[in-house]
Order: structure tokens, then C-alpha cells, then sequence
């Protein structure tokens, strides 16, 4: 893949990834802020205030976790760089490293018992 091509890929995967999000917090705020009972055409002062803190918090939430996950993705780049410098590190608990990378969530944990 080139990299034109990757690029273009994250872009679109950004967006839908954004609308998703946008998605979710629409859906879950109306559920917990919205009457069921739709009295009058415009929303209640109640209302208006519940969702501008449920949409400030789901943001809020949001971007944490984003900068979370980007601390995580470091570290484990990182510890791949690390250990792809040591010198005779192709033993059997590398490629298992390789192989949990892929989900970045376990590879704080693993620890190779050997090397």
C-alpha cells in the first residue's frame, strides 16, 4: 500500500470513526436528557442544560481516552524499538511479542521469563 493510499485510508477511518462517536453521544444523551413525553416543540431549560453537560462530559471522556490510548501506542512502540535493538533477541517470546502488539491493551503486561 502506498502511502497516498494508507493516508487517504486513516482519513476516511478518522471520519467514520467521528460520526460513530457523534452517533453514540446524540443516542445516549437524548435517551438520559429528553422526556419520553414531547410536551412542546423546544426544548425545556432542564433539558438544554442536561445535554450541554452530557455532550461537554462525553467529549471530555473522549479526549482522555484518545490521549490514553496514544500513551499506550508509545509505549509499546517503544518497547518493540527496544527490543528489536537488542542484539540476539529472536528467541520465542519475541514473535509472541509481536503477535500480542497487536492488541497494544496486553503488551504492557507480557514479559519475557527467558531473556
Amino acid at each position: 500500500m502506498d502511502p497516498q493510499e494508507a493516508q487517504k485510508l486513516a482519513a476516511e477511518l478518522e471520519v467514520e470513526m467521528m460520526a460513530d462517536m457523534y452517533n453514540r453521544m446524540t443516542s445516549s444523551c437524548h435517551k438520559k436528557c429528553i422526556s419520553t413525553r414531547y410536551d412542546t416543540g423546544d426544548l425545556e431549560k432542564g433539558e438544554a442544560v442536561c445535554i450541554d453537560r452530557c455532550v461537554a462530559k462525553y467529549l471530555d471522556i473522549h479526549e482522555q481516552i484518545g490521549k490514553k490510548l496514544t500513551e499506550m501506542s508509545q509505549t509499546d512502540e517503544e518497547a518493540m524499538s527496544k527490543m528489536s535493538q537488542k542484539p540476539g533477541y529472536s528467541c520465542k517470546c519475541f514473535a509472541k511479542m509481536k503477535h500480542i502488539l497487536r492488541f497494544p491493551v496486553y503488551a504492557n503486561y507480557f514479559v519475557c521469563k527467558k531473556c
